[in-house]
Formats: C-alpha cells, structure tokens, sequence
C-alpha cells in the first residue's frame, strides 16, 4: 500500500494578535506575501484592510486558518463566516475558515 501524500496547502493563515493581525499568503506551500495591519474595533474592516494589500494577487485562495495565542477565536470564526465574501471580488468562492489547533 502507497503512503498518503499531502497537497502543500493554499491559504490564507492569520495570526490574530492584541494589537495588530498578520496575513501570510501561502500558494502550494510557499509563502508569496506577509502583511501586517493594526487592529481595530471591527474584524470585517481588518480583514478588508490585510487583503486588499495582496494587490499582485487577483484571486485569492477559499481558504483561511486562523491561530493566535491562545485566546478563543471561535468568535472570530463566527463573524467572519458571515461576513459578505461574495462582494469581495478577490474571492471566487466563500472561504473555509478553519482554527489551526
């Protein structure tokens, strides 16, 4: 029997800190571009703000893993998957969103 191989991931990974959040673009396991942005009272104008800096980018990947920490960001997650991604034109699809254990 072959071993399983895994697909070097595609995402967007971001590290949700106190006072600012960094983005890390990630294109089949390769790191393409690191942003970093303040924080501010609203994670939806955050969010906006980290990716409209990957202006080489025009589609962005459907995926984004959360981590910090080790605050709960189980919150997080939950405003941010009603956040209105089909107006965002650098999705093509809604993102997984995922917490990185």
């Amino acid at each position: 029997m072959a071993a399983s191989e895994e697909t070097p991931p595609t995402a967007i990974l971001v590290a949700m800190g106190a006072a600012k959040l960094v983005f890390s673009l990630f294109r089949i396991g390769v790191c393409k571009d690191v942003v970093s942005i303040a924080r501010t009272s609203s994670i939806y104008k955050d969010f906006e703000q980290g990716i409209a800096q990957f202006v080489k980018e025009e589609v962005l990947p459907s995926k984004i893993i959360l981590y910090d920490d080790g605050s709960n960001l189980e919150d997080m997650k939950e405003e941010l998957l009603s956040y209105p991604w089909q107006k965002n034109d650098k999705f093509l699809h809604v993102p997984k969103i995922e917490i990185l254990p």
